[in-house]
């Protein structure tokens, strides 16, 4: 199983993200780093934990400013790791832009997403390899521009995603992201069984228990966050997911 570390960016600096109240996010404190930059985050990510990929979440762009692409290319330049972006993308340009700033992967999330319309014109451009879509929640309850979207249940919108075309689904409760309150197995698990695609899974991490606890029912990655940079999740704690 695939521990994947989140970087939230905000005004230029990576902050404590925490149940989606994004203007209560303030610069993260990590035991890893005595400064909130965000190349010095992704430094300590891979020199300490030897992480292959690093998920980064441009919240100005989500907010609808402009894409980080300066950030995003500083941080792709300066370690090895494959870098996934959501960036808000909602255009075909906009994931072209994300592209040549250096993201690995690119990922269409419900928040920000118009329409499925949208999310085929991205895949039909850039290919189906490179687009992840990330079935935004908030409590069990999809987050998104689109009616269609946000008035049917999870893993209908899954299943959607999916059929459009996706290589990962993101399942993503925002109600417990930063929280360290445990894992929303049952809504991870749901979706799993009903999906042929990779399975992601983020929001509410506390310690190596959950991440077992995921690896149980099939997930095929984690996202964690505040637990590495509180020092509840360890190097030597991942060592059995290598």
């Amino acid at each position: 199983m695939r521990i994947i570390p989140v970087m939230d960016l905000l005004g230029g600096v990576v902050v404590h993200a925490r149940k989606g109240v994004r203007d209560e996010y303030r610069p993260v404190e990590s035991v890893l780093s005595n400064t909130a930059q965000p190349v010095e985050i992704a430094k300590a990510f891979r020199s300490e934990f030897k992480f292959k990929e690093l998920y980064v979440a441009d919240l100005d762009a989500i907010l609808g400013k402009d894409i980080a692409t300066d950030d995003i290319m500083r941080i792709s330049r300066a370690t090895p790791m494959k870098i996934m972006v959501d960036a808000g993308i909602n255009s075909v340009g906009a994931a072209q832009r994300l592209r040549d700033a250096g993201a690995s992967k690119i990922i269409v999330a419900t928040e920000t997403l118009q329409d499925l319309n949208t999310l085929s014109l991205i895949i039909d451009e850039l290919g189906s390899n490179y687009i992840i879509s990330s079935l935004d929640l908030k409590d069990r309850r999809v987050l998104s521009k689109s009616t269609e979207l946000r008035t049917k249940p999870p893993v209908a919108i899954a299943k959607m995603l999916e059929e459009s075309g996706v290589s990962e689904l993101i399942v993503l409760e925002l109600t417990k992201v930063g929280s360290e309150s445990g894992v929303d197995r049952t809504m991870a698990e749901s979706i799993v069984n009903s999906v042929k695609v990779p399975v992601i899974a983020g929001g509410g991490v506390r310690n190596v228990s959950d991440l077992v606890e995921l690896e149980e029912i099939g997930v095929d990655g984690v996202l964690v966050a505040t637990s590495l940079h509180t020092g509840s999740i360890t190097p030597s704690d991942l060592r059995s997911f290598e």
